[in-house]
């Protein structure tokens, strides 16, 4: 899935994988708490209701529309996040 923001300051193009969970545990990095990410983990559907969820398209196909997608890429544009 491509994910790509523009704002007055700057223009960035996020790449999002949709992977199976096999097994481990989650964790978060240095690099992601100085980006804010306060969590990190594996969810379904069910977990994400009422949830702020990044891209917002997870929301409207759900994750198991994410993998039966024929091309697997998503690319709805340039988005101007209100930030």
């Amino acid at each position: 899935m491509i994910e790509n923001l523009k704002t007055s300051r700057y223009q960035m193009v996020k790449i999002w994988y949709l992977y199976d969970y096999l097994g481990g545990d989650s964790s978060l990095t240095p690099d992601a708490e100085k980006e804010g990410i306060v969590e990190v983990g594996w969810c379904t559907d069910d977990n994400l209701n009422n949830e702020t969820v990044f891209p917002d398209i997870i929301q409207t196909i759900k994750i198991d529309g994410l993998s039966k997608l024929q091309n697997g890429i998503i690319d709805s544009g340039i988005r101007t996040p209100n930030w």
